[in-house]
């Protein structure tokens, strides 16, 4: 049995114990591995690691299908969201990811407009209609999305979910 694969067999055991996950991603680290990264962030490692068949895999992001604007999104956060806005000129990409048919893009969206605080506040009346999400965890990121920036100090009335 390779490290990688006794990794993944301790992870795929006690899949609820982030440090696994997380010293996993160390050790991918030292050995110059690209998906270190992508272990370390919980939204994207649900979409890497594969328990079907008898021994766990973790698929390249690049290799596994990942939807495309997961990947975008994963691009923003990393290079830093206070630069987003001024890069994109607007949240309204962000926004339009909202409408991507995959719950855990939806659901990464939200979180993202949520972090971005008073100045996503135009995106309010879109998150506003995702309240009503089919997913849980989207309907849950979206009410703390408006949550975050309702607790900004927006003076504009922000609609309910």
């Amino acid at each position: 049995m390779t490290d990688e694969v006794a990794f993944l067999c301790a992870i795929r055991d006690e899949p609820g114990n982030d440090l696994r996950r997380l010293a996993f991603a160390d050790w991918l680290e030292d050995r110059n591995d690209h998906r270190a990264a992508w272990v370390r962030d919980p939204e994207l490692w649900a979409t890497m690691f594969d328990t079907r068949g008898p021994v766990p895999r973790l698929g390249d992001p690049l290799e596994v299908l990942i939807p495309r604007n997961l990947l975008q999104l994963f691009v923003w956060k990393t290079s830093g969201l206070d630069q987003l806005v001024p890069r994109l000129g607007s949240v309204a990409p962000l926004v339009e990811v909202l409408s991507n048919p995959h719950p855990l893009v939806r659901q990464a969206a939200a979180r993202m407009l949520g972090e971005l605080g008073r100045v996503a506040v135009a995106a309010v009346p879109t998150l506003a209609k995702f309240g009503g999400d089919a997913d849980e965890r989207v309907r849950t990121a979206v009410a703390e999305a408006i949550e975050r920036i309702r607790a900004t100090g927006c003076e504009t009335p922000l609609p309910t979910p």
